[in-house]
């Protein structure tokens, strides 16, 4: 059984399971304070109802094609022939995710400056701050870390034992010095134990 493998395995898994829940987790609060009625109130942005959603929404699913990614390798990696990929698959999830996680400040950043052209004022700052957020950036980093943990290849254990016991049994084979010597019945002259005729007389033994 191999150990570095299941452990691995069990890294990932819990990643991509932070990674789903980063989807439906809030992402940003902040304090809102041109309400129409002058009061300051908080607002919590959702991956799916900030403006990201509205504008451009492929990134909005980051984190849950990431997750899916991960989920894939896992499977992967539970067959021998299926490590190598289940490991790429891993690396390209963590990179998915960190990517949802960059690409949400990025995009309100460059709202901020297509706003400041007409003179309108947006939000300054817009890196995550709640659960949301948090998960998906280390659901990249446990993701990642999982996938290097999986070993690149794993060693059948059937081949291996029959590998050892190919190898017994060369160390079995009888050599020339065990061999015992006999008389033979016809001329008695002292032979080998395996001889079928006798050297010196040629008489079947």
């Amino acid at each position: 059984m191999n150990i570095r493998k299941w452990i691995g395995l069990a890294i990932m898994i819990g990643g991509t399971i932070l990674g789903f829940l980063s989807q439906y987790l809030p992402w940003h609060k902040y304090h809102n304070i041109y309400s129409l009625g002058g009061y300051d109130y908080q607002v919590i942005v959702y991956l799916q109802t900030s403006l990201i959603a509205a504008l451009l929404m492929p990134l909005t699913y980051l984190p849950l094609i990431g997750a899916f990614l991960g989920l894939f390798g896992c499977l992967l990696c539970l067959f021998p022939f299926g490590l190598r990929y289940g490991r790429l698959l891993g690396k390209i999830s963590g990179i998915i995710l960190l990517i949802g996680y960059i690409s949400f400040p990025l995009f309100y950043y460059m709202i901020g400056l297509m706003f400041s052209i007409f003179g309108i004022q947006f939000v300054e700052s817009f890196f995550p701050n709640m659960i949301g957020g948090w998960l998906s950036l280390i659901s990249f980093i446990i993701v990642f870390i999982g996938s290097i943990v999986v070993p690149k290849s794993e060693i059948v254990e059937d081949v291996e034992k029959k590998g050892t016991q190919k190898v017994k049994a060369k160390s079995k084979k009888i050599k020339p010095e065990d061999v015992k010597m006999v008389k033979c019945i016809s001329c008695g002259a002292m032979i080998k134990e395996t001889d079928q005729f006798c050297p010196e007389c040629g008489a079947f033994q």
